[in-house]
């Protein structure tokens, strides 16, 4: 299975790298990975064009197909509000003289529609926070697919991990 990388400028989100891999599971089968230049310590180089990748997504034009969404989020930990659902999840104790303070957890969810999973870890050093945000969900492929994708985990970050209504 090839690794198709392209380099994309996604403008107010900065450059981004896109990754295409498929068909190693059968003809119906990706897997589209949409990543900030930063998350990487080595970018890979550019192997492909936009328009290769376009073409090999073609064929899942019109298919309604199972996506497993994954996004993966950094801020700082004040930036969570006061009612979040991690924050719950944080316990800090002691026995004795002995302290606990929880700095990680994965967290099934059920009930949030789409949204499955949340892994999240603290680093204590920079009081930030990594969040991983899993969903599960059917959708129509179309030529808007990407945007799509993106706006859905966005709209769910902002309204599941940082509380914010949803205006439309």
């Amino acid at each position: 299975e090839k690794l198709f990388v392209v380099h994309r400028d996604f403008g107010s989100s900065s450059e981004a790298v896109v990754m295409f891999a498929g068909g190693d599971r059968g003809p119906k089968h990706l897997h589209l990975d949409i990543l900030r230049r930063d998350f990487f310590s080595n970018v890979p180089p550019q192997n492909s064009s936009e328009d290769q990748i376009g073409s090999m997504l073609a064929s899942f034009i019109g298919e309604s197909i199972l996506l497993i969404i994954t996004g993966e989020f950094v801020l700082p930990l004040s930036g969570l509000p006061a009612d979040n659902v991690i924050l719950a999840t944080m316990v800090k104790g002691s026995v004795g003289e002995v302290g606990v303070t929880q700095t990680a957890s994965t967290l099934e969810i059920t009930g949030a529609g789409p949204i499955r999973g949340i892994e999240w870890s603290l680093r204590k050093s920079t009081q930030e926070i990594d969040i991983e945000l899993e969903m599960r969900m059917e959708m129509l492929i179309d030529s808007a697919y990407v945007s799509k994708v993106q706006s859905i985990l966005r709209t769910a970050f902002r309204g599941f991990v940082l509380g914010e209504k949803n205006n439309g």
